[in-house]
């Protein structure tokens, strides 16, 4: 069964158009869309696949004008950004020159390409194109902990501080390649509440109908208190209380002074009472997390929550923190050995007690489940769960509007260590039609794992990359990688950062 996705069936859709141009040692004098009128052939071209774009280009001199006008690769950079949530403010896109509006556009295709090149199978090592150490880039304060997001698209990074006094969050905007030794800048910076023991970004996401607003969700822990005592001399009792807020933040990136600006605050969690899953956005306003008997969702616009009893794990060691996606009104629950869906009742509100799931998949300790972030209600929930016992891989496909998905016939997979060092669900990212699965540990931990959706019928065409870069022995652990650009940032000595681009 192939992957879903309606926005890349309808530019392929538009490409095949093209598809008899590809002719090889013939020159092409007359094809029927050639004859449309010029301003509607240019519309045609802007929607087509970039990687056909370019193909085209080198056989059809019509349409080769058409793809050396900015305003063409302007649109077809804009629908790459749209479809790959890419964060990029109007006037840096506008001002691209067109050798970099090509490359924008084309940097997830490529990556894909890159992957398929090294194989299937065993691990391999992908080199990046281009890299470039920029000193004095991440901020000078001493930090117990520092932690990287690299936002989606490869331009803008999340570095977080954490130590005894305060908790700071800065927003660095890097250059659109490596080759070059340009500019990183720091854009924004704020503190966590001050008496805030500790605040870490669980998600982001770009705000619908903008390419520069970034909202994230962050979990403070306002206060810990620790308590150990013993019964007797042989026995040491551990007790550990906490005290949680939710905040959701947002940043225009395009503003002339950039800000952190709060716009939800909560610490009603209802029945949950300690935080044991990723906090996860699913929609526009809405977020999600659990722990082992409930789950809860907050719309922070409206300030409303709906919440229902979940079952626990079969026993607390085997217990690896969950996700929850949610997609219209469909609420899927993914642990280590249990994924089911709930379907909510229609203007669901508050407590809803125990919800009976509409499907429900129980797999071994030896089973990975990947499903996607952010999952998009216009796409059908598309996720796959590897058997490592076995060997193979089956994908199964939520249609729109249904509680159950449509399983494929299993696959096998090709074996590899990387996959291996996955336990519990793992979210993937859409590349050009791939599925890429990124590991990002220590310095000798850093994969890109990969499933794509053009194998052989009845086999999985999938395979794991190691991620290099070189200096590696003067790196430090903390790196961050980005699938759609093919970027992967690494903290290195006396506040330098290493940006590594693999397109």
């Amino acid at each position: 069964m192939g992957f879903s996705d309606k926005m890349k069936t309808h530019r392929s859709g538009l490409s095949s158009l093209f598809s008899s141009l590809r002719v090889k040692g013939q020159k092409l004098t007359s094809f029927p869309l050639l004859e449309l009128p010029y301003e509607l052939l240019e519309r045609v071209t802007m929607l087509s696949n970039p990687m056909d774009i370019m193909s085209l280009r080198r056989t059809c001199k019509t349409i080769s004008t058409i793809t050396y006008k900015h305003w063409v690769w302007l649109e077809v950079a804009v629908v790459v950004l749209d479809e790959n949530g890419v964060v990029l403010p109007p006037k840096l896109l506008n001002d691209m020159p067109l050798e970099d509006l090509e490359r924008l556009s084309l940097q997830p295709a490529l990556f894909r390409r890159r992957l398929r090149d090294l194989g299937q199978g065993a691990d391999a090592e992908l080199w990046p194109v281009t890299q470039c150490l920029m000193r004095n880039c991440l901020p000078a304060d001493e930090a117990i902990s520092m932690h990287m997001t690299l936002v989606g698209g490869g331009r803008f990074l999340f570095v977080q501080h954490e130590n005894h006094r305060k908790n700071d969050l800065f927003l660095i905007r890097l250059p659109a390649t490596s080759e070059v030794r340009g500019e990183a800048s720091t854009i924004a910076h704020t503190t966590f509440p001050e008496g805030s023991h500790s605040g870490r970004i669980h998600d982001y996401w770009r705000v619908k109908h903008s390419r520069s607003i970034l909202r994230l969700v962050i979990l403070e822990v306002l206060r810990v208190s620790v308590m150990s005592f013993s019964v007797d001399r042989a026995r040491l009792l551990y007790f550990r209380e906490e005290l949680y807020q939710i905040s959701i933040y947002e940043i225009d990136t395009a503003a002339e002074q950039p800000f952190f600006a709060l716009i939800a605050r909560t610490s009603d969690f209802g029945d949950i009472t300690a935080m044991t899953s990723e906090i996860k956005h699913c929609g526009e306003s809405r977020i999600s997390l659990c722990d082992p008997k409930s789950l809860l969702l907050w719309d922070f616009a409206r300030d409303e929550r709906i919440s229902f009893n979940i079952p626990g794990p079969p026993n607390p060691w085997d217990y690896v923190l969950p996700h929850v996606k949610v997609v219209d009104n469909r609420v899927i629950y993914l642990q280590r050995h249990r994924l089911a869906i709930y379907v909510l009742p229609r203007d669901a509100k508050g407590p809803l007690g125990k919800l009976r799931p509409s499907f429900e998949l129980k797999s071994s300790h030896l089973s990975n489940v990947y499903f996607p972030h952010p999952a998009t209600p216009r796409d059908p929930f598309v996720f796959h769960v590897h058997d490592r016992s076995r060997d193979n891989i089956r994908t199964y496909e939520l249609s729109r509007g249904s509680g159950v998905p449509r399983a494929g016939s299993p696959r096998p997979m090709p074996r590899s260590g990387a996959w291996g060092e996955i336990w519990g669900p793992a979210p993937f990212v859409g590349c050009a039609g791939a599925h890429v699965i990124t590991r990002i540990l220590s310095l000798s931990a850093r994969y890109a794992m990969w499933i794509d959706d053009d194998g052989a019928e009845g086999e999985a065409y999938a395979g794991s990359a190691r991620l290099m870069c070189g200096d590696g022995e003067s790196l430090l652990d903390q790196a961050t990688f980005d699938a759609v650009s093919g970027r992967m940032c690494v903290a290195g000595p006396e506040h330098s950062l290493l940006v590594v681009d693999y397109v």
